[in-house]
């Protein structure tokens, strides 16, 4: 048995264990919260145990990791008040009963069928061909990694300095404060054209990274590229609050190596990899000026605690805020017909040229259903099933997962043979991994749009350095 089937049985059966034991405890709401989560997580499961294929790190499989984490363990918190009852009011339920998730994780399970049939229909797989020997040129391998990084570097400073900080007063906590806050719409500026720049040092990074990994003699000044590229990346995430972009830097380094290696990995990695992002996010989550949150009373109490940040938030497959947006839009009849896929036309346009330019879909979240009181902070990606019935209603439910789940497949046979290119090692890792996951925890405009920031300067930049030997 392949280890990605593998370890999909493991989770399987972990989540099954969990179901029994919490049935034991709470009958009524494990079979009304949990159960459905668990059909939930066997539905998406079926191509994986029914195929041959499917690697620990297909796009499917990445999504099945997240759907226990997000649904199977975070309901688990829900129903049982878990870090307390008023948390689990105030952040999931908004004050509501428990019940009011029966009707979402309905919506959802009907969402995540009608997924896995369009992952199924589509079964065509791309013809393997004998591939031509890709290298890359080292010499321009360092005059990219000298270019991105002064554009990275400079924006980066652009950035802070936009930002009007003290830079003499700056502490640990201040300086991953929220930026950019106003409650005036016409005063809102996230400065998006520098948060891209200066996240081509994510993409120097991993191509110097997997550069070193692949090269038999380390140079100077590949080690030197890493680390200022890391450097950079890290303080940009840290200053902007981003703890995804923390993690995933590790989360991403940890797939390639994987590649890399042949498609192996050990169980004893990846525990040391879950603490690393488990105390990661739990150290920025403490830095963050009203999350409640202290890492050292977390330690000090349990060190279950620490798990509280990575699984007690309203982010990624969510079955509460589908829930709340869902009845926000039938009780104001406010179904955007397809309109709310646009603002992706209008995202590329600078605020500074269109000041009243609409504010995306998890802006508007925040401030509609979750009542944020400024722009800047707050914003709370709908996810793909409250933003498909907020565009389409219930037929959206069932049409546009569905058209995800081709899509998903297709991403999985034009990538299931990689190990041995490293253009498409980072294509897929960096750019197309998370698609679905993506698509299903944040939205397909957010999707679309950091893919395409990430899809055209990292294909530009292999298209200079790499070398074709016939």
């Amino acid at each position: 048995m392949n280890q990605g089937k593998s370890l999909n049985l493991v989770i399987m059966v972990v989540s099954l264990l969990l179901l029994l034991i919490s049935f034991c405890y709470d009958t009524q709401n494990t079979f009304l919260i949990i159960f459905p989560s668990f059909l939930i997580l066997l539905i998406t499961s079926v191509p994986v145990l029914m195929g041959r294929e499917h690697n620990v790190f297909s796009p499917l499989n990445y999504l099945i990791y997240f759907i226990f984490l997000n649904l199977i363990v975070r309901n688990l918190y829900i129903i049982y008040d878990y870090p307390s009852e008023s948390y689990v009011s105030n952040i999931f339920l908004l004050f509501k009963s428990k019940d009011t998730l029966v009707k979402p994780l309905v919506v959802m399970l009907i969402s995540f069928m009608s997924f896995t049939l369009g992952y199924l229909f589509y079964s065509r797989r791309r013809p393997v061909r004998d591939e031509k020997l890709i290298t890359w040129n080292s010499k321009k391998l360092n005059v990219l990694s000298v270019v991105l990084l002064f554009v990275s570097f400079v924006s980066l400073v652009k950035f802070i300095i936009s930002s009007k900080v003290n830079i003499l007063m700056l502490t640990l906590q201040t300086f991953s404060a929220y930026r950019g806050v106003t409650k005036n719409l016409e005063d809102y500026d996230a400065h998006g054209f520098l948060r891209v720049l200066i996240q081509l040092s994510v993409i120097v990074f991993y191509i110097n990274y997997i550069y070193y990994k692949r090269s038999v003699k380390k140079t100077f000044w590949n080690r030197l590229f890493i680390f200022l590229s890391f450097l950079i990346s890290i303080l940009f995430f840290f200053f902007v609050q981003s703890r995804s972009g923390v993690i995933f830097i590790f989360i991403n380094c940890f797939v390639i190596n994987y590649y890399l290696k042949g498609g192996r990995f050990s169980y004893k990695s990846v525990s040391l990899l879950f603490v690393s992002i488990v105390v990661l996010f739990s150290f920025m989550t403490s830095l963050r000026g009203g999350s409640g949150f202290d890492l050292k009373e977390a330690v000090e109490d349990s060190l279950f605690t620490i798990l509280d940040p990575l699984v007690a938030n309203n982010g990624g497959v969510d079955v509460s805020k589908t829930g709340h947006i869902m009845e926000y839009v039938n009780t104001h009849d406010d179904f955007k017909y397809g309109w709310g896929y646009l603002w992706l036309g209008s995202s590329f346009i600078p605020r500074s040229i269109w000041s009243n330019k609409p504010v995306s879909m998890d802006t508007e979240v925040g401030m509609k259903v979750y009542n944020a009181g400024s722009y800047g902070s707050g914003a709370v990606p709908p996810g793909l099933v409250a933003e498909s019935y907020w565009n389409f209603g219930y037929l959206g439910i069932l049409v546009v997962p569905f058209f995800v789940g081709v899509f998903t497949r297709v991403l999985h046979n034009y990538f299931r043979i990689i190990y041995n290119d490293n253009n498409k090692i980072l294509l897929y890792v960096i750019c197309f991994m998370g698609v679905p996951y993506s698509c299903f925890g944040s939205s397909i405009v957010s999707m679309l749009l950091g893919v395409i920031y990430l899809f055209v300067p990292l294909q530009l930049s292999l298209k200079f350095i790499t070398k074709v030997e016939k």
